[in-house]
């Protein structure tokens, strides 16, 4: 009768465990994974975007409805107006083998012109203070 106890006892301890690491498994699954770099392309048919990270690592990662897209613009952004080479962070979940992404930010090209053409105007070297020494 002991020994039943027993029995029952360890498995479930062991159901508990293998509960347990499935829980931890699916948790390290569902967690966001975000990854900056330029847009390398962008295909509408497959509905997915490429991301070239600094290092020159390929990130393919697949859009659908839920994909929240943001542009750095006044209005909001759509899938097929990204451009390629724009900066973008992109903000997916791991599913499987595949990463579903959840948002998309990018840089518009004509918000990139604008950035640029400011940065331009922008003089080299400040004024001195009041009360500055000179040389």
């Amino acid at each position: 009768m002991k020994s039943a106890r027993l029995i029952i006892v360890l498995m479930a301890i062991a159901l508990v465990g293998v509960f347990a690491s499935s829980m931890v498994a699916q948790q390290q699954e569902q967690q966001a994974v975000r990854v900056e770099g330029d847009v390398g392309a962008v295909n509408e048919q497959e509905n997915t975007i490429i991301l070239v990270t600094k290092e020159g690592r390929l990130v393919t990662v697949n859009v659908n409805f839920a994909t929240k897209i943001q542009a750095f613009k006044a209005a909001k952004g759509n899938f097929v107006d990204i451009d390629l080479g724009a900066p973008a962070r992109v903000e997916y979940m791991q599913k499987g083998e595949e990463k579903w992404a959840t948002s998309i930010t990018y840089i518009d090209s004509k918000a990139t012109k604008a950035i640029q053409f400011k940065a331009a105007k922008k003089p080299d070297a400040k004024p001195a203070e009041k009360g500055e020494k000179k040389g």
